[in-house]
């Protein structure tokens, strides 16, 4: 009897402990409701209401080369994000940059993916250099042709097919116009649901603008 009374004592204190490390590892729930967060207005210290859970949030890549590669909460950077995630953006993770490298240089194992993200980072960088010489000199700096440009970047390769342009000098031989990645990356951006529905955020016309710089060079029909 005396074990037996030990051994519910002991049992009893166990469970209390228990009970009390939980209620301690609790987090503190505020005064708007249970497990509601609030954030804290720049202008007070008063609770204001979290921000709506369709709302645009900065996101980033992690990048082998740039290390860091972040876009911002702005329309475009918001819209550019949103192309990254389609399945034909996507797709390029399994696309050779460097075709059959590899087999002779084992580090040689870059994705037409990390390259075409590589491109817009450098794009973007350049681009703000150029605003700012333009707007220093006292010329209007033109965001509409800035914009189509940065997404033509990022796109300039989604028609891309295995191993890269190892895979186009085949294409050619034996005539097959799919095997050309500008031809496919001209129907990605102007038919394909997925990237046309995106660009659409920027205007109607947007994914057009953007196919012809990669076909022409610049903006507009062709001549």
């Amino acid at each position: 009897m005396y074990l037996t009374s030990n051994l519910e004592q002991n049992k009893n204190a166990m469970r209390g402990s228990e009970t009390q490390g939980r209620t301690k590892a609790r987090r503190p729930q505020s005064k708007g409701g249970r497990g509601r967060k609030l954030v804290k207005d720049s202008g007070s210290s008063r609770g204001v209401l979290p921000l709506r859970r369709d709302a645009p949030r900065p996101e980033r890549i992690r990048d082998p080369l740039h290390n860091l590669i972040e876009f911002g909460t702005d329309q475009f950077e918001h819209v550019i994000w949103q192309v990254i995630q389609t399945r034909a953006f996507q797709r390029l993770r399994r696309i050779k940059q460097l075709g059959f490298s590899e087999l002779v240089y084992p580090g040689a194992t870059h994705s037409r993916f990390a390259h075409s993200v590589g491109v817009f980072h450098t794009a973007r960088h350049l681009m703000r250099i150029i605003e700012r010489h333009i707007k220093v000199g006292g010329l209007h700096f033109r965001d509409h042709q800035a914009q189509v440009a940065l997404a033509a970047a990022l796109v300039h390769d989604v028609g891309h097919g295995m191993f890269s342009h190892a895979f186009e000098d085949v294409g050619k031989r034996l005539g097959i116009t799919m095997a050309r990645h500008e031809h496919v990356s001209d129907l990605l951006i102007r038919e394909d649901g997925e990237i046309k529905h995106a660009f659409r955020e920027m205007g109607s016309g947007f994914a057009n603008d953007v196919a012809a710089v990669l076909k022409l060079g610049r903006p507009g029909k062709p001549l």
